[in-house]
């Protein structure tokens, strides 16, 4: 009877963790943080320990779309702490220590990421931590630029239309920054065109 009961719990905290996800593309954030809070509350009551972490994730990440940096941290810390290994959850508080201009914090998590990420060959986040490096280095924009435009052809190649677009905004940042107006307006309409293919492809599925 206990492992019916555990089970049925379990399967919700997996259908809320689910619609909690689908709000976040949705971008419905209270709504989202409902679900998860939900998730928790089930995956808690059945001590599933791996699964709590997993929604911790999410809300850490649901926070840092939202740019609330010291809540995406609060929760992202917790799944660091953890799970060490938990590279998506490093790039995401790496992130966000960026973003507060805390670069040394930053630094130190790529570079735990990043060799994660090797380990376990995941090229994905090996472009992301890269392109982040750069930023956090503040490299010089023709380092930046090779280093963004090899994670666009990747990106690219596994329809991540998301990242494209993103990929191409920070260098048309970038190049705005420095008043190089015919090569930032170059990867903004690139950047637009991305968000465009990112909409079309979200349609069809």
């Amino acid at each position: 009877m206990f492992l019916a009961h555990a089970d049925y719990e379990r399967n919700v905290g997996f259908c809320e963790n689910l619609l909690g996800l689908a709000c976040i593309n949705l971008k419905e954030w209270s709504l989202a943080e409902e679900h998860f809070a939900a998730a928790m509350d089930k995956f808690q009551k059945v001590g599933e320990d791996k699964f709590i972490i997993m929604v911790r994730h999410n809300l850490g990440w649901m926070y840092s779309k939202q740019n609330l940096s010291s809540l995406a941290i609060r929760y992202l810390s917790e799944v660091v702490e953890n799970s060490p290994n938990h590279y998506k959850a490093m790039y995401a508080k790496a992130l966000e220590h960026y973003k507060l201009d805390e670069r040394d914090v930053a630094a130190e998590l790529i570079e735990n990421g990043l060799n994660i990420s090797k380990k376990l060959n995941q090229e994905e986040f090996i472009h992301r931590y890269l392109i982040l490096q750069e930023l956090n280095n503040a490299s010089p924009t023709q380092k930046l630029e090779t280093v963004v435009l090899a994670g666009i052809d990747y990106f690219e190649r596994e329809g991540l239309y998301e990242d494209v677009q993103e990929s191409y905004e920070t260098l048309g940042t970038k190049f705005y920054d420095e008043k190089n107006h015919h090569e930032a307006s170059k990867y903004f309409h690139l950047g637009l065109k991305a968000k465009r293919k990112f909409f079309e492809e979200g349609a069809l599925k």
